[in-house]
């Protein structure tokens, strides 16, 4: 009896963790755009050049 609500809380806690590193990322995608979209395509770049 004593265990469920202590599971229920980390529980909790771990889904509004992962919201808040979600936000964090999609907040730091929109300030960083033009980077990400760079390191995309250099990554696809190097991925077509490793599998051919």
């Amino acid at each position: 009896m004593h265990s469920v609500p202590r599971f229920n809380k980390e529980s909790s806690f771990s889904s509004n963790y992962f919201l808040g590193s979600c936000q964090g990322m999609i907040r730091f995608t929109r300030e960083n755009m033009r980077k990400v979209l760079y390191f995309v395509h250099v990554f696809i770049l190097l991925g077509l050049v490793l599998l051919t």
